[in-house]
Order: structure tokens, then C-alpha cells, then sequence
């Protein structure tokens, strides 16, 4: 008799998209330490096989037992791979401008949901003729495609895609919900809109630099500065040069 698996379609995808978040953010936590940040390596971390990440990593579904180990050694609640994103974002006390660093894939269903249906990511770039005003139907019209993929670099390993959640940047016009472009070749530097990561976890601040004074600036009043305390590991991990936002249609 063929076993039962114990995860519903809808629950085995949300596990792993979520598992694939905290893969993502053990590789971010081990690149700022200067480690090696390997497959292996996570795998050892939460407690599985080589063979047995990888099959997961693939899309096996997650049972309970597994997924709970998983939890515990990522340090977070029990439940997290199972909640939703506001679930999840209010067990563990976030604030502020928290990211979620997204796979390739889901990076480009991202863009294509923010800029509504039937859009693409390779696009027509219209020029016309007429030199002011706007243009008659039978104005004539030079088109060529633009890639937008290559047009933000996403094209390139050093480029990357983060969803912001929460509010504390609505003052630069980064509202919760909205896609950051995040380049990691950028020299940061005072002043530019920045992915650090505090103890292990992303956030996006305005980077204040100078002198020997450090820190994370927030672009809301309701939010406080991040200022590195002793023995507090602080890394400036990207520099932001693109925001995606979908309005209200």
C-alpha cells in the first residue's frame, strides 16, 4: 500500500518556499562571516544528509518531523515553515524594513505579478517623431526590444532580488510589499540605500558612514537607528539601485 504523505500540495509548496528563505538567509549570515556558504554546510546545520538536502532543495515535500527540526536549528518558531508571511513576521518580533531574499524564480514571477497582466520582461521601447505634444495614430514610431532583466542586471550572479516587509524606509518611497534590486559589487557608501545584515538578519536603511561612527538610518520617525552594539555583527551586504513597486489599478 502506497504511503499517505503527510503535507497537502498547497502546504508542501509554502514549506518550501519558506525552507528555500532560510537557505537563503544561512548563506547571507555565512558569506558576511567570511565562510563558506555550500550546500553541504546547510545540510549539516539543519541536521540532514548531502543526499537529503539536495532532494528537498529539489522540491521533496517537507513532513513534520523534518520540518520541525529544521525550525529549531534555523532558529525559529515551531510552525514558521508552515505560517504565512505576516504570521511568521510577527512571531519573531520583526520591525522595520526586514527583507526576504527570493530565488531567481520567484524573483521573476515578482516582476511580472508588479507590473500587471500581460506584461514581460522583455519589452518594446517606442520613439516617435513628434517632437512635442503627443503623437498622432499615424505618427511614425522606431521600436526596439529592451530586456529589463539585463537592463537591472539581474542577468548577473552579483545581482539579486529582495521583497520588503515593513515600513520603516516609506520616507525614500520603499513601501512594504515592494522589490528591491540589490547589487553586492557596489562599494557602499555614505548615504546609499543599503542591505545589511544584524545578527542574522536582512534589512534594508539609508547607510550612515563617517569617520568611525557606523550605522543603519530608518526613513520613518516611527523607526530608531541601528547602532552596532559590542559584539553585535553588522554587514553591509548590497547596495540597492532599483525599487519595483505595483500600484493600485
Amino acid at each position: 500500500m502506497a504511503s499517505i504523505p503527510d503535507t497537502t500540495p498547497d502546504l508542501s509548496t509554502q514549506r518550501h518556499e519558506r525552507l528555500m528563505s532560510l537557505w537563503l538567509r544561512w548563506r547571507l549570515a555565512a558569506i558576511a562571516r567570511g565562510e563558506l556558504a555550500e550546500d553541504r554546510g546547510f545540510a549539516r546545520h539543519i541536521g540532514l544528509s548531502a543526499a537529503q538536502w539536495s532532494q528537498h532543495k529539489a522540491g521533496k515535500p517537507l513532513g513534520d518531523r523534518i520540518a520541525r527540526r529544521i525550525e529549531a536549528a534555523c532558529a525559529v518558531p515551531s510552525g514558521w515553515l508552515d505560517a504565512t508571511a505576516d504570521e511568521a513576521d510577527a512571531w519573531t518580533g520583526v520591525s522595520g524594513a526586514m527583507l526576504e531574499l527570493l530565488s531567481p524564480d520567484r524573483a521573476r514571477a515578482a516582476m511580472l505579478e508588479a507590473f500587471g497582466p500581460g506584461s514581460s520582461l522583455v519589452m518594446p521601447q517606442v520613439e516617435h517623431s513628434t517632437p512635442a505634444g503627443f503623437p498622432s495614430p499615424a505618427a511614425d514610431f522606431e521600436t526596439n526590444r529592451v530586456d529589463l532583466v539585463e537592463q537591472m542586471g539581474l542577468n548577473q550572479p552579483s545581482t539579486f532580488i529582495a521583497r520588503v516587509r515593513g515600513l520603516s524606509m516609506i520616507g525614500k518611497g520603499i513601501d512594504d510589499g515592494d522589490l528591491l534590486v540589490v547589487n553586492r559589487l557596489i562599494e557602499p557608501r555614505h548615504g546609499h540605500t543599503v542591505v545589511a545584515v544584524i545578527d542574522n538578519e536582512l534589512t534594508c536603511k539609508t547607510l550612515y558612514k563617517r569617520g568611525s561612527v557606523v550605522k543603519l538610518q530608518a526613513a520613518n520617525p516611527d523607526f530608531p537607528d541601528i547602532v552596532p552594539k559590542d559584539g553585535q555583527s553588522l554587514t553591509v551586504w548590497g547596495v540597492v539601485t532599483s525599487v519595483i513597486k505595483r500600484l493600485v489599478v
